[in-house]
């Protein structure tokens, strides 16, 4: 059974940063608005809107940012944990999440700490072989595919480079 507590808490960053985006464009749009309503007025000669009206909206808005719920934030990581960078690629989304959820489990169980510097749907491609390179430098950083193959460049680039790619197919 999957933690969806966890699994939301987990994705619930990209909600809040589409939906900061998403009020970014909003308050462009309404400034682009109020220009070009400022400019309509000039040109036609009308008297512009008093700024009493753009307090009471900035008020407004201010109010509505005040009540926006407070999140919580949680502790760095202790130093000098060992630490395992990998590569994860998997056939769906509902793997890819599950494998996270016991990753996080196997951190604070053994006192680890397991970092996925890249990973995806899909089979293993030379773009991944070549990430697990540039992580090489700094470490260990095996591919780890679950349910999915290796394109051939991919293995022949892998060989090459000495990167160790894992494939598993028994997910259970």
């Amino acid at each position: 059974e999957i933690d969806t507590t966890r699994l939301r808490a987990r994705w619930r960053w990209r909600d809040r940063d589409r939906w900061e985006e998403e009020e970014r464009q909003m308050q462009l749009k309404r400034n682009e608005k109020k220009l070009s309503e400022a400019i309509r007025r000039d040109v036609l000669g009308q008297p512009q809107e008093s700024s009493d009206e753009e307090h009471g909206q900035e008020e407004h808005e201010r109010e509505e940012e005040d009540e926006e719920e407070e999140y919580t934030v949680n502790p760095l990581p202790q130093r000098g944990r060992p630490v395992l960078s990998m590569i994860l690629k998997t056939r769906t989304m509902g793997q890819f999440d599950v494998l996270m959820d016991e990753i996080e489990r196997l951190q604070e169980e053994f006192g680890v700490r397991l970092v996925i510097v890249h990973g995806g749907l899909g089979p293993v491609i030379p773009k991944d072989v070549v990430h697990a390179e540039v992580e090489k430098q700094y470490g260990y950083c095996p591919i780890y595919s679950f349910q999915v193959g290796s394109a051939p460049p991919a293995v022949s680039q892998a060989e090459a480079e000495q990167v160790d790619i894992r494939r598993f197919d028994v997910f259970t």
